[in-house]
């Protein structure tokens, strides 16, 4: 924190997307393994639990493919394709 003032767990933050925007999200294993655990342990209690309560999934990487659905399905398709292909190949680190 900065001085004279105590630590504090930050704020969240929000995102606005157009229609259409396709997310792609990896997230870490172990957190990903605990979230479903859990789940499984506390079926339905999703939205009712405290934040607290529920584990955190710990996003490692993330691709936005920002643009509009149109009315052509094949045009909608390789874009989708062309975006994610887009995103890998800006990310040499990660394997296919």
């Amino acid at each position: 924190g900065w001085p004279g003032y105590p630590w504090y767990p930050g704020y969240g933050y929000s995102y606005q997307y157009k229609v259409g925007t396709i997310v792609l999200e990896m997230v870490d294993g172990e957190s990903f393994r605990e979230f479903m655990d859990w789940q499984e342990e506390n079926p339905g209690l999703g939205k009712q639990s405290a934040a607290s309560e529920v584990p955190t999934l710990t996003i490692r990487w993330m691709a936005q493919i920002d643009g509009y659905i149109s009315s052509n399905l094949e045009y909608n398709q390789e874009r989708a394709q062309r975006g994610m292909d887009e995103a890998f190949t800006q990310s040499p680190y990660l394997k296919k």
